[in-house]
């Protein structure tokens, strides 16, 4: 498991189980970890062709599944 960090791109590895995934990145969390600074923007995401994307979304804060 290596993480990478430049400075304008962080790689990390992302391991998910067989069948549908909910995955939630806390961008914050993230760049204050990687860069120490506070998250401004996200310019570009990469996918890659091997699995199957649902969807894509920005929030201000993690929703209930009520929500």
């Amino acid at each position: 498991t290596t993480v990478r960090v430049k400075p304008y791109m962080c790689t990390m590895p992302l391991r998910l189980d067989v069948g549908w995934n909910l995955v939630q990145i806390d961008l914050s969390q993230l760049v204050k970890q990687a860069y120490g600074t506070a998250y401004a923007e996200t310019s570009r995401i990469q996918i890659h062709p091997n699995c199957r994307i649902r969807r894509i979304y920005f929030a201000d804060r993690l929703y209930t599944e009520e929500e």
